[in-house]
């Protein structure tokens, strides 16, 4: 942020794994202490498409009480899918034109 020029605030995160988006949750009896949280994680494209994660957290004091753990999502060129976190996006390289043992030799006599 800038003001006159000069340098009033600076601050940077990463959008591989950016921080969790919370917000309060109204309630009359605990006002400010319980939390919604979106955690969006595991950030990236797999050739023409997006790849993320989401984590859902109720928080009490700025302590994680409950998380919700979902599917990573991908979505782009190759349309949309549901994934498990492990499985990096679920594209997999295309398979090698030739399989070890085919390579084609001429026959060879020697006299």
């Amino acid at each position: 942020m800038l003001m006159n020029d000069n340098s009033m605030f600076t601050n940077t995160f990463t959008a591989k794994n950016p921080p969790a988006v919370c917000m309060p949750v109204p309630l009359p009896l605990l006002p400010t202490l319980v939390r919604m949280c979106a955690r969006v994680f595991n950030i990236f494209t797999p050739g023409s498409n997006l790849h993320m994660c989401v984590d859902f957290e109720a928080r009490v004091a700025n302590k994680p009480v409950v998380i919700l753990h979902f599917d990573c999502l991908r979505v782009g060129a190759d349309g949309f899918a549901l994934l498990k976190p492990e499985d990096e996006g679920g594209l997999r390289p295309p398979p090698p034109t030739g399989l070890p043992g085919d390579d084609v030799y001429d026959e060879v006599t020697e006299e």
